[in-house]
């Protein structure tokens, strides 16, 4: 007979899951180039938050076949601001003195909630990988509909700060790359 230790020499371990009975599915361009122009007059004349830019040439993201089940979107920058957990930032070879950074944000829709919702009206703006884990993830869900809908992401170019654009080179080029996933 084997002896067994004194206090609590056993437990119990519950496995719980959920099984989903669909498969969402997301329908985007694997690659989008977002374009602008704008001379660096224009950008020392603008304010520190002011947009410079934005829905240049949005992403319509098709999603189907996904009702009541939520995405969470996640976006992994090139180089980002880590100060500012959305803010992007264009390679510092271009912009040595960050005066531009972007905003990945969702526009506003009945499926999405969650995200940056005060700094840019009309938009759940995104938080970027790189920085500290989101405190409030972009959430996507559609609770009452066929589970069939598009979301428009768009790239929104915004002045940061007051240092002068002297310095900025006359091409500016990063990415990003978006992910969702079920959460």
């Amino acid at each position: 007979m084997a002896v067994e230790p004194s206090g609590n020499p056993s437990g119990t371990v519950s496995i719980n899951g959920t099984i989903r009975n669909s498969t969402c599915s997301i329908g985007a361009p694997s690659t989008t180039t977002v374009n602008f122009d704008i001379s660096k007059a224009d950008i020392n004349n603008a304010k520190a938050y002011d947009v410079i830019t934005r829905e240049n040439t949005p992403v319509t993201i098709s999603v189907s076949n996904c009702q009541n089940t939520a995405l969470g979107m996640t976006v992994s920058a090139t180089a980002y601001d880590p100060y500012g957990a959305t803010h992007g930032l264009f390679q510092k070879a271009e912009d040595p003195d960050s005066v531009l950074f972007y905003y990945v944000g969702l526009e506003k829709s009945a499926y999405v909630r969650g995200g940056d919702e005060a700094s840019l009206a009309g938009y759940n703006i995104v938080q970027l990988d790189g920085n500290n884990a989101a405190t409030n993830p972009v959430i996507i869900k559609d609770e009452t509909g066929s589970g069939d809908f598009d979301l428009t992401l768009s790239t929104i170019v915004v002045r940061n700060g007051s240092s002068s654009a002297a310095n900025l080179g006359s091409k500016l080029n990063t990415s990003y790359t978006y992910t969702f996933t079920y959460v």
